[in-house]
């Protein structure tokens, strides 16, 4: 009989294997992730972007696939101290060949244990391709991406509420998700309203209120 940790080891080799083949396809890069049409991507990135100042501040990229997030913030011109981080192999040989200059890491991100937290985490689109053990999977990279987080960690998945999805991608129950957020703290932002096939929800170290209008000298999230 198998045990719990052998089934979720079981179903992340399941996730890597089917990212490495997308990397290692002919397809151009953007149609490597499927469904991320670019403009949709820019829209999901400036939702982000419009609650939360980057400048400055340490990001980690959970499921960075071949960049784009930090692409996305090169191009708006935004300095950040950036570390992105994915399961597939031939996903981060794709990054470091487009950004030699940037920090690229892969591994079980549940093994990935930094010298330091990150102000910032973002994980875009990362629980979306339907495997077993996906809540297990979603549940235990939520809670270590908050323990490594000193500000917000931010998860972005596709909602149940659209019908229109290929039956092979993961979706999700926007109340099940918050209630998950909820659980790991009382500071918990959720946005449906964003666009028609997903929603995020932010999960904050603190009130968001202390975050929006106190200054960075004067409130310290420690």
């Amino acid at each position: 009989m198998s045990k719990p940790g052998d089934d979720l080891r079981a179903s992340l080799e399941q996730v890597r294997a089917y990212w490495d083949g997308r990397a290692q396809s002919d397809l151009p890069d953007l149609e490597k992730l499927e469904w991320w049409h670019p403009h949709l991507q820019r829209v999901r990135y400036e939702a982000f972007l419009l609650d939360h100042d980057l400048e400055g501040r340490s990001v980690l990229d959970l499921g960075c696939g071949l960049g784009h997030f930090y692409e996305h913030l090169r191009d708006r011109g935004i300095d950040v101290e950036y570390v992105g981080y994915d399961l597939s192999p031939a996903m981060i040989e794709h990054c470091r060949a487009r950004f030699p200059d940037q920090r690229f890491e892969c591994g079980d991100f549940l093994s990935f244990r930094p010298r330091s937290r990150f102000d910032y985490s973002v994980a875009f689109g990362i629980h979306s391709i339907y495997v077993p053990n996906a809540q297990a999977i979603l549940e235990q990279v939520t809670r270590h991406q908050f323990a490594l987080t000193r500000v917000a960690a931010h998860v972005d998945v596709l909602t149940d509420r659209h019908v229109m999805l290929d039956s092979h991608l993961q979706t999700w129950s926007a109340e099940k998700v918050l209630a998950l957020a909820l659980s790991i703290t009382p500071h918990v932002a959720l946005h449906h309203d964003c666009l028609p096939t997903e929603f995020s929800v932010t999960l904050y170290r603190a009130p968001i209120y202390r975050s929006r209008f106190a200054t960075r000298r004067t409130y310290d999230f420690e």
